[in-house]
């Protein structure tokens, strides 16, 4: 099955989007004011920095929008917003669950103890709850809850190293 990552979903997304654009806009009118008094490169200056702006966060847009998870016979595939491809094997996978933030943010993950993989999937792909239950088909499900400042790795470190002791 392939999930697919959704901007719809993601409220975070949205929100930064927004703002970017609201922030874009201000910038392009703050271009267009500086050349209408007369300081034209100072606005050619502002407009040369929007782009370049505009242009990174295309980049890291279509990245997002091009993010998958695959599962098949043989394991899960993840191609992340940077462009790489994470596998893991079914064999390999040893933890996997929800990881709930202090935040009320909720990720799925999928951690390889022999090939140290470990990978966290955001609410805002679609059918996430569906990989959950194909992820509990198959490895060792804990539900991780995040102290406050917390990361998700360390999360899932401090959940390791408890199993390690009992």
């Amino acid at each position: 099955m392939i999930y697919r990552y959704s901007a719809s979903l993601d409220s975070k997304f949205r929100r930064s989007a927004t703002i970017g654009g609201i922030l874009a806009a201000l910038m392009v009118g703050a271009a267009l004011l500086a050349a209408a008094r007369g300081a034209t490169v100072v606005g050619l200056l502002i407009l040369i920095g929007v782009a370049l702006i505009a242009y990174k966060l295309r980049s890291i847009v279509k990245g997002h929008l091009e993010s998958w998870i695959q599962t098949d016979d043989y394991g899960v595939t993840c191609r992340t917003p940077s462009g790489d491809d994470v596998k893991i094997d079914w064999a390999s996978l040893t933890h996997a669950g929800f990881i709930y933030s202090a935040d009320d943010e909720k990720l799925v993950y999928m951690y390889s103890s022999g090939a140290d993989r470990f990978v966290c999937v955001p609410t805002s792909f679609q059918g996430v709850d569906d990989l959950y239950t194909e992820l509990s088909e198959r490895a060792y499900i804990e539900d991780i809850t995040l102290r406050d400042g917390e990361s998700a790795a360390d999360g899932l470190q401090r959940t390791l190293t408890a199993h390690q002791a009992e």
